[in-house]
């Protein structure tokens, strides 16, 4: 995946910036007030490099991560409707809360929405996980109408042990004789060794093939 762009606002207590998270299909970065940030999620954005406290005060940490604040960012996506190949944006927003004392923050907010040609989806409440956001998007599209990325990917599954908010899905793209005849979890975490990476659920690869309906 080469190094994309993507719009974006960032918003907490000591106000709004207009910036651009950069995704090299890996690693999320962007900057803010002259600090650069990076991370394998989006709530998982820590300094680059070490600054003073008096730099770092101007944001709110949580183990190293930014918290208390919002993201708001949008992505092309590529989406079939009907057998044709549409640009679509995918329109992200993620409340991420307050620290907790016991470690953690106290809510992780995630909001969608995808917007194609006349279709226009929101999520219908907030959710903890793109794959639970992204399944709720796709519940309420028509037949014949989904995203063309890993997500929807017949080579793609997630650690049965759980995951994080993004960015976990494995892909068996190169295991594909062993993956297709997994049934159970057991089957999977037997397995998981021969995962040929991880992606991005928005990452899309010259062998994609879509996940089977009973899937």
């Amino acid at each position: 995946m080469e190094r994309t762009g993507y719009t974006t606002n960032y918003s907490d207590k000591n106000g709004e910036i207009a910036t651009t998270i950069w995704n090299d299909g890996k690693v999320l970065s962007l900057s803010l007030r002259e600090i650069e940030f990076s991370g394998s999620d989006f709530d998982s954005l820590s300094p680059v490099k070490e600054h003073n406290p008096s730099e770092l005060s101007l944001f709110t940490l949580n183990h190293n991560c930014l918290c208390s604040c919002t993201i708001s960012t949008v992505i092309p996506v590529p989406v079939i409707s009907n057998n044709r190949l549409l640009m679509g944006n995918l329109h992200i927003h993620l409340e991420l809360g307050e620290p907790k004392e016991n470690g953690g923050i106290d809510r992780e907010e995630l909001f969608l929405n995808l917007s194609v040609e006349n279709i226009s989806v929101k999520t219908r409440k907030t959710f903890g996980w793109f794959d639970d956001a992204l399944g709720d998007i796709h519940s309420q599209l028509e037949k014949g109408v989904y995203i063309k990325s890993c997500f929807n990917c017949a080579f793609s599954a997630y650690y049965p042990g759980g995951y994080g908010l993004f960015g976990g899905l494995a892909c068996f793209r190169g295991s594909r004789a062993l993956f297709v005849n997994t049934v159970t979890k057991t089957d999977l975490l037997k397995i998981w060794s021969s995962m040929t990476e991880c992606v991005q659920e928005i990452y899309l690869c010259p062998e994609f093939l879509k996940t089977p309906p009973s899937r």
